[in-house]
């Protein structure tokens, strides 16, 4: 019998950051690559759209507070199944939203999660990626 035709991938733009709090590292559980599993918060990127904008306003949505400067740290390649994720991937510290308030605590869905501790939640290919990167570019 002949092979079926597999179906072109599909190219996914997405922008995502990654942050430290409290020592801590803030992550979301994923709802574009592998739903369930812990990822960096990602975005994703339209058309026209400037990945560092969106980053900005996401944030805002998400956290609650204000991204600092941004540092980008990688462009990343991932695949899952018929699908091909371009993820540009940034470093910031986070603002309180006005000089007086202080960073709010997590929103739901967001979890802080200490890199020992990774083990002990769901995760992917990607977080690995990513944070592999992230020291990488913080050693520099």
């Amino acid at each position: 019998p002949l092979a079926a035709k597999r179906k072109a991938p599909t190219t996914i733009h997405l922008v995502a950051g990654l942050v430290r709090r409290s020592g801590k590292i803030l992550l979301v559980e994923d709802r574009e690559m592998v739903p369930g599993q812990l990822v960096p918060p990602m975005f994703a990127v339209r058309s026209g759209q400037q990945p560092e904008a969106l980053l900005r306003k996401g944030w805002k949505c998400l956290a609650g507070c204000e991204a600092g400067a941004l540092e980008r740290v990688a462009t990343l390649r991932h695949s899952v199944l018929d699908r091909r994720y371009l993820v540009s991937l940034f470093t910031f510290k986070e603002n309180p939203s006005t000089p007086s308030r202080r960073i709010p605590p997590v929103a739901p869905g967001v979890r802080l999660v200490r890199a020992t501790d990774l083990s002990r939640h769901a995760h992917g290919g990607f977080l690995l990626k990513a944070l592999a990167a992230w020291r990488a570019h913080r050693g520099s």
